[in-house]
């Protein structure tokens, strides 16, 4: 494969995520979710806020992470850390996913990773239900299921 050819996959993974975030904060939105700067999300005396691009915690590998969502609300007071995924197809972009799950799953802070796409190997998928069941901190959801849960 050509060099140009993977850039314009990437640049087309990378518009889908980004549809994928912009979709979640539409939802997030209508829901009556405010925007809040990231700096004062804890002080917040909204019941329904959330930041973007957020710098949570460690990672596993003992460097700051940047989540794509953290929200509060009245079933998550203390904050949600959201990561979204989008994925058409089996990539190596799934050893990065495995990554921020484990990082998620070290999280002193509740975690949901929304899967979308349909493209994640069905191995990665009954992993990530394994890290669920073993950790009441993670969960991972596809966008709709997001959606009824996050209202």
């Amino acid at each position: 494969m050509n060099y140009s050819s993977e850039t314009t996959r990437s640049c087309n993974a990378f518009k889908s995520g980004k549809d994928l975030e912009n979709r979640m904060e539409g939802h997030l939105v209508e829901t009556n979710y405010l925007e809040t700067n990231k700096f004062l999300m804890r002080d917040t005396d909204r019941k329904k806020a959330f930041s973007k691009q957020v710098t949570v915690e460690k990672s596993i590998t003992g460097k700051g992470r940047i989540c794509d969502f953290l929200i509060k609300s009245p079933k998550f007071k203390k904050g949600l850390i959201i990561e979204a995924k989008h994925q058409t197809n089996s990539s190596n972009m799934e050893n990065m996913l495995i990554y921020t799950a484990l990082s998620m799953v070290k999280s002193k802070k509740p975690g949901m990773l929304v899967l979308d796409g349909g493209g994640f190997s069905k191995g990665l998928v009954i992993y990530l239900k394994e890290l669920e069941k073993l950790n009441k901190n993670f969960m991972v959801r596809d966008f709709k299921t997001f959606c009824k849960e996050i209202c």
